[in-house]
């Protein structure tokens, strides 16, 4: 079982580890090319506007044309579905 952090900076680092960890396994890249993937993603969580007021198709076909622009049209394919399915719950 994990331990918990113990302070604020050390749980600030463990959620900025996993963010990065994610950005990693979504975009396939690493290292340096998985920077700017990760500063978007801290950028978007750390805005001003909580994510209830961001415009849900916006974030959808952000994340959709930035798959695209990676040469991940599949992905991005596969990403719409699953957004729609969930939609329609």
């Amino acid at each position: 079982m994990a331990s918990k952090p113990s302070s604020r900076s050390e749980e600030i680092q463990t959620l900025s580890e996993l963010l990065s960890r994610l950005c990693v396994k979504l975009t396939g890249l690493s290292g340096d090319a998985v920077i700017p993937h990760f500063q978007l993603a801290l950028n978007l969580l750390r805005s001003k506007q909580s994510i209830e007021d961001e415009d849900e198709f916006r974030i959808v076909e952000r994340l959709k044309k930035q798959l695209v622009r990676h040469g991940r049209e599949k992905d991005a394919a596969h990403f719409v579905d699953l957004h729609r399915k969930l939609q329609s719950q």
